[in-house]
């Protein structure tokens, strides 16, 4: 059995499927926004692909990838255009604080933890 407190990195797959739309997932190095310089990770819309700074550490490639997921996601349902988020700057908040907070919230339940609750919660009764 595994550590519990130990976070197993992600696997990130080569293709997703957002709201009905197939995406790649590539890897290069060093990547560049025009708006917010280097970054660990950009989402290409014309050809449906997110890209992952092959150079971070495995562990944080899932936070990178989930970010880039959100990105889309708040696109696919038209946030900018509803006036639900005005800036660039917000965006990226929203995006770093939802993936952080879902890598954490996936993290801290692995199947052991999981699986003990369900055992203990079942024996209580």
């Amino acid at each position: 059995m595994s550590n519990p407190g130990t976070p197993k990195p992600l696997r990130i797959p080569s293709k997703l499927v957002i709201k009905g739309k197939l995406w790649s997932v590539i890897y290069q190095h060093k990547l560049h926004d025009p708006d917010f310089g280097d970054c660990r990770g950009l989402v290409n819309w014309e050809d449906r692909t997110i890209t992952i700074d092959k150079n971070i550490p495995r562990a944080e490639k899932g936070e990178v990838l989930i970010h880039e997921i959100i990105h889309i996601l708040l696109d696919e349902y038209h946030l900018h255009e509803t006036g639900g988020i005005q800036d660039k700057f917000a965006e990226e908040v929203i995006c770093a604080g939802l993936a952080e907070s879902l890598l954490e919230i996936f993290n801290i339940q692995p199947r052991e933890i999981h699986n003990r609750a369900v055992f203990a919660s079942r024996n209580k009764k």
